[in-house]
């Protein structure tokens, strides 16, 4: 993991006289915005026991990044079958064409999807940024049969955040956390026309990484024959 401190070199010299707390909240800030766009910071969560009968689940990043976030998941899979991404609204709208196209269990059922049962869920989605609604409700329990992975953002009191992006995008970082610190007004480092020109560079730099990581999803997505929408 990268520390929040590692970030500094890349702004110091741009904002003169700046306390490091400062600095230091700006670049925390830029990370939380680059990690929600782009959606760069993957992390393998936790295994979750399948328990039948139960159609919600909690999701809790792994101890060794226990101060970030989940943004949203990205995988996920129920005995080994990956599951698709509804939000209510659609399953509310859509659940009759659902089953006429023989997309879940190739039968029709009269029950709502809320209380629809079956072996094998084949939808999900996410009532919470914390919990998740698999659909059917199981009627199989399996240790460890919830496989997941998330799209993770830097919390409030995160000190470190995720090598690679450091390693890769540490200049853009840098273009985010001084577009803030110059924003602001009547301080040694203001810079109102800098500014604009730092948070554009930093909007192209997110958008670059949010299309690489798009791209890897689609080359994973070809290799092992799982399908997601991604939003």
């Amino acid at each position: 993991m990268a520390t929040i401190k590692q970030f500094l070199k890349e702004i110091r010299l741009d904002v003169a006289n700046c306390p490091g707390p400062v600095m230091e909240n700006a670049v925390l800030n830029a990370l939380v915005a680059f990690c929600k766009e782009s959606r760069f910071w993957i992390q393998v969560l936790d295994p979750v026991d399948i328990v039948a009968g139960t159609h919600t689940y909690n999701l809790v990043v792994p101890s060794a990044v226990q101060n970030a976030r989940i943004h949203e998941l990205y995988t996920i899979s129920a005995h080994g079958e990956p599951l698709f991404p509804q939000t209510a609204d659609q399953l509310d709208r859509d659940w009759p064409s659902i089953q006429q196209i023989g997309f879940i269990h190739n039968f029709l059922t009269s029950k709502p999807w809320r209380e629809y049962s079956h072996a094998q869920p084949r939808l999900y989605h996410q009532p919470t940024r914390s919990t998740v609604r698999i659909v059917a409700i199981p009627t199989k329990s399996e240790v460890g049969g919830l496989l997941m992975t998330a799209a993770l953002y830097p919390g409030s009191t995160s000190t470190t955040v995720d090598d690679e992006i450091f390693e890769e995008w540490r200049e853009t970082i840098g273009w985010g956390a001084k577009a803030r610190l110059m924003m602001m007004s009547k301080k040694d480092w203001s810079d109102a026309n800098a500014a604009t020109a730092y948070a554009a560079a930093f909007t192209q730099g997110t958008n670059d990484a949010k299309g690489q990581r798009m791209r890897d999803f689609a080359r994973d997505n070809k290799q092992h024959h799982r399908a997601r929408s991604y939003y």
